[in-house]
């Protein structure tokens, strides 16, 4: 029951709808002019009807250049929270029991916390260079800890429940508990987690690509922003506008659907 009502939810199914249409579009490549071929012939053309975003100051096609950097940030985003849910929820689900090591543990991911993480970023990217892996890495790092305090919370709680107690009692060993009865009944809260933390890998993605430190050579919303900024004093507004309602529209869009889901779809049920 619970699914159908996240199926027919119009706020789920809009959000869903300019994500996978954004996304689509983006790899399928259907685009109306090239987005990595400029024209300098109609650089800082305003919209209108043979360029409807407008392009910018190198003659590329907003419309098409904004459409085409989805495939970069969208997929890094996602790249980066799926390493850090399957990071993250391991090392929360070990650090889930009352022991002295995964106190010690929590003591370290403290430390690690209080650490300025984006500032760290723009030095790392900084001193080995900009790729796609490299951000991966980096925003990942960033997002795993939200899933292991998310896990570890979730997973103490579901530790007290009686069909763990009688796994124990009954002498079944700690990884068969981790992974036959814990990790079931955590997903309910990793997966809206998993949206939430894909709309701000992408917020992030922009902004690292704003300071430049995108992949060379791939096209960004930050970059484009960036590219843009100068020029507004100027009035050419749609280059900032046109990337930035895009990232706005994904942040919203992925956030919507975390709030939605959560509270639509309930925790599973106890696995025995």
């Amino acid at each position: 029951m619970r699914a159908r009502a996240v199926l027919r939810d119009p706020v789920i199914l809009l959000c869903l709808g300019y994500i996978v249409v954004l996304l689509g579009w983006s790899v399928a490549g259907f685009l109306p002019h090239s987005p990595t071929v400029a024209d300098p012939a109609v650089s800082l053309s305003a919209p209108g009807a043979g360029y409807w975003f407008g392009t910018d100051a190198n003659g590329y096609d907003l419309l098409s250049r904004t459409v085409y950097a989805a495939k970069f940030d969208v997929l890094t985003a996602c790249a980066a929270v799926l390493v850090a849910a399957v990071a993250g929820s391991w090392a929360g689900i070990a650090m889930s029991t009352d022991g002295r090591l995964a106190s010690l543990a929590s003591r370290g991911l403290d430390v690690f916390q209080a650490v300025p993480l984006l500032v760290i970023a723009v030095a790392v990217v900084g001193l080995v260079g900009a790729s796609r892996p490299v951000l991966v890495l980096i925003i990942a790092a960033i997002n795993v800890p939200l899933f292991i305090r998310l896990v570890q919370a979730e997973g103490r709680l579901v530790r007290r429940r009686g069909f763990v107690t009688v796994a124990r009692v009954h002498g079944v060993p700690e990884r068969t508990i981790r992974w036959r009865h814990i990790l079931p009944n955590v997903t309910g809260v990793i997966f809206p987690q998993l949206s939430l933390s894909t709309g701000y890998a992408a917020a992030s993605v922009g902004a690292l690509s704003f300071l430049g430190l995108s992949e060379p050579g791939s096209a960004s919303w930050g970059s484009m922003i960036k590219d843009g900024v100068p020029l507004l004093a100027l009035g050419q507004w749609w280059i900032v506008f046109f990337p930035s309602l895009a990232l706005f529209l994904l942040v919203l869009s992925f956030s919507e659907l975390s709030h939605r889901v959560q509270s639509l779809v309930e925790t599973p049920g106890g696995h025995s």
